[in-house]
């Protein structure tokens, strides 16, 4: 009697892991539709944000580690002579706005970075364990589908999948 019941304990205890496991999943997808609301709303508050596409994105000339110097020495050659320097469409003032705009978000994109690391991690640690669990289900289970046609033919899918991958492609038509 006492092995009946820690058998049914040990059911009831893998119930209760999955079911918690469950539980923080919607959690998760509850916590994760707040966030999205409060990263939409943050993007709506800070003014000025910008998307711009790849081409464009790879045309602007990028400022390297140093740069806000120089641009400030610029600036101020423009300013102290008008009559020696002009440059079209260039402004004094202009450049040290545009600056000091693109510094006012370094923290905002520092935090973001750490947070987007974060999501990443995350997703990539439990697609992993998710992914390693199948892979060991699916090795003990080639074992039991020698002799088991109904197990054999419920990995088949899975066994097509892992012909094919990123190291061996599927292949051509002809």
């Amino acid at each position: 009697m006492a092995t009946k019941k820690k058998a049914s304990g040990k059911k009831s205890a893998k119930r209760g892991a999955k079911s918690k496991t469950k539980n923080s999943a919607l959690e998760l997808k509850s916590a994760v539709q707040g966030t999205l609301g409060a990263l939409r709303s943050a993007r709506k508050q800070v003014k000025g944000l910008e998307l711009l596409d790849v081409d464009t994105r790879k045309r602007l000339p990028k400022a390297r580690e140093g740069a806000e110097e120089h641009v400030r020495l610029m600036e101020a050659l423009l300013a102290d002579r008008p009559d020696a320097v002009v440059v079209p469409g260039v402004v004094p003032g202009d450049l040290s706005a545009a600056w000091d705009r693109a510094e006012a978000l370094a923290p905002l994109r520092a935090e973001l970075a750490g947070f987007l690391q974060a999501v990443d991690d995350t997703i990539l640690k439990n697609s992993s364990a998710a992914w390693k669990a199948a892979l060991d289900i699916l090795a003990v289970a080639r074992g039991v589908a020698r002799r088991d046609p109904t197990i054999r033919e419920a990995i088949a899918s899975t066994e097509a999948f892992l012909s094919t991958g990123p190291r061996k492609k599927e292949p051509e038509p002809a």
